[in-house]
């Protein structure tokens, strides 16, 4: 009867261990890339995007017209607004999102 319950004892605290990494590699942080351009593919420095993941991010992006987000969230989506009131929206669960602004002149 030892030997049964040490067994057990041990599949339990595997299973426990198995749980806890898996677990734990469900909340890994990731760093996902949000690339904003207007319609002819320049990029937009300055554009506000909004992050809707865990929890709401705002963030400008900068010369490149890239913000670098970190989240925990399988699918991100992002909405944008460039200062001269063009905006556009993206939805993915990919490191690199990329967002084409309509109504930028």
């Amino acid at each position: 009867m030892k030997v049964l319950t040490r067994v057990a004892l041990t599949l339990s605290v595997l299973a426990g261990l198995a749980a806890a990494s898996a677990s734990d590699a469900a909340a890994a942080s990731r760093e996902v890339v949000v690339t904003v351009v207007d319609a002819e593919g320049r990029p937009v420095a300055g554009a506000e995007v909004v992050v809707a993941a865990e929890s709401e991010t705002i963030a400008q992006t900068d010369e490149q017209g890239q913000v670098t987000i970190e989240t925990t969230a399988a699918t991100v989506e992002v909405t944008v607004t460039a200062r001269d009131g063009a905006s556009g929206s993206a939805k993915s669960g990919a490191d690199a999102i990329n967002v084409a602004l309509k109504g930028r002149s």
